[in-house]
């Protein structure tokens, strides 16, 4: 006689799977990587800064590459056109370290005008004093020693210094949009006295060339500035 299973009892629990019979579950949902590019994208760059050391690798990869940074500034751009208006950047030196401050052109016109939006200290063992121009976000700062360096206040990215070997009196910084690099015009003034133009590229290895003679007078005056690329012609603004 067979018994009967009291009602209190699960049937199942104790039952062993039929044999060849498989036991699956579902694997969490993958977002595709075009997807989550496109969340990141959207992420300011100041949180992407603060999140980076607490990601996969993989996203940590992603936001560390210079195509994402890329996308990320042209989307900036695109979704705040404030973003595009000019601003001034200015150097202040306190008694622990140095600040760089900035604040748009249409605040100065303001009344009153508005304090400057203060950024991360410039935290360098150089001295790097003196701001050339920015572009893109970066800044490129000069010190008295004879170097130059990229610096980005939102990140803390620092470029390896670039050697000039001496001050500079017309200078101007700016983005090569057809080699993809950054570059430092600069007129510079040799120990014989002799002055020669010169543009400096900066990457992992940078370098430098000398060529043709900037058409003006050097005298006394300093040109400092961003350096305009047009198709090959350079001006400054």
């Amino acid at each position: 006689m067979k018994g009967t299973i009291p009602d209190d009892v699960d049937a199942d629990a104790d039952a062993v799977p039929r044999k060849g019979k498989v036991v699956t579950t579902k694997p969490p949902p993958i977002l595709p990587d075009e997807l989550i590019e496109e969340i990141l994208l959207r992420i300011p760059a100041r949180s992407l800064v603060r999140l980076r050391n607490s990601v996969c690798s993989s996203w940590r990869t992603l936001i560390s590459s210079s195509q994402f940074a890329k996308d990320h500034l042209r989307r900036s751009m695109a979704v705040d056109p404030a973003l595009t208006h000019p601003r001034i950047a200015c150097y202040g030196q306190t008694y622990l370290y140095p600040t760089i401050g900035v604040f748009s052109v249409r605040s100065v016109m303001g009344n009153p005008p508005r304090e400057p939006t203060k950024v991360v200290p410039y935290d360098y063992e150089g001295s790097f004093r003196l701001i050339i121009g920015s572009c893109n976000g970066l800044m490129c700062l000069h010190d008295e020693e004879g170097q130059a360096m990229l610096w980005n206040p939102c990140t803390g990215f620092t470029s390896q210094p670039l050697e000039i070997g001496c001050l500079l009196s017309i200078c101007g910084f700016g983005y090569d949009h057809v080699n993809d690099k950054y570059k430092l015009f600069a007129v510079v003034k040799k120990k014989s006295g002799e002055s020669v133009s010169r543009m400096f590229t900066f990457g992992p290895n940078s370098t430098w060339r000398t060529i043709q003679d900037f058409p003006h007078k050097l005298g006394d005056r300093n040109y400092r500035g961003s350096m305009v690329d047009l198709v090959g012609l350079f001006g400054f603004r």
